[in-house]
């Protein structure tokens, strides 16, 4: 398009000349909209804010699901102890002491050794027994850790047990007493 007073060429569509300043049209073009790059200015940014929260939380979930594996597991050992030291009760009260240190635990109770290995650390004297469990590779940040037990037996208290002191497994799976 030309401008009818100077003569210089514009571009077609031109509201004004671009050499004179001379309207060339009456209606003024649509200004473009930012509108789409707006949209998706938004969108990205949102994209980015939700994969950041789930990276938070999966970041706090992921090492509280494994430590509830692990407490889920120790609590299997901590029901075999139950059936062991329910064995070397009826044992007591059978033959008034516990069974000898050497006594093969597995006549006493079937018990599993998925998780690792139960053995009698010593006794005492005929009213008292310890016994250990020592865990395997199955649940490797506890690998190698013990779990002791004690079983004491007193003619005016009856049987007790009490987790030990030795015990290597980290406090946070340890079970109440």
């Amino acid at each position: 398009m030309y401008c009818p007073k100077c003569g210089t060429q514009n571009v077609d569509n031109a509201y004004r000349c671009t050499n004179c300043g001379i309207i060339l049209q009456r209606v003024a073009p649509e200004k473009k909209s930012n509108t789409a790059v707006i949209v998706t200015v938004i969108v990205v940014a949102g994209v980015f804010v939700f994969f950041a929260v789930v990276g938070i939380l999966a970041a706090i979930a992921i090492p509280a699901y494994l430590d509830y594996t692990v407490k889920a597991r120790i609590s299997e050992v901590n029901d075999a102890f139950d059936g062991l030291v329910g064995a070397a009760v009826g044992y007591h009260a059978k033959t008034g002491q516990f069974p000898d240190a050497d006594y093969p635990l597995d006549t006493l109770v079937e018990m599993s050794q998925t998780y690792g290995a139960f053995s009698c650390t010593e006794r005492g004297s005929d009213n008292d027994i310890t016994y250990r469990f020592t865990f395997n590779d199955t649940i490797s940040n506890i690998n190698g850790c013990t779990l002791d037990i004690q079983l004491t037996y007193a003619p005016d208290t009856g049987y007790t047990t009490q987790w030990l002191s030795t015990s290597t497994l980290p406090l946070r799976y340890m079970p109440r007493q």
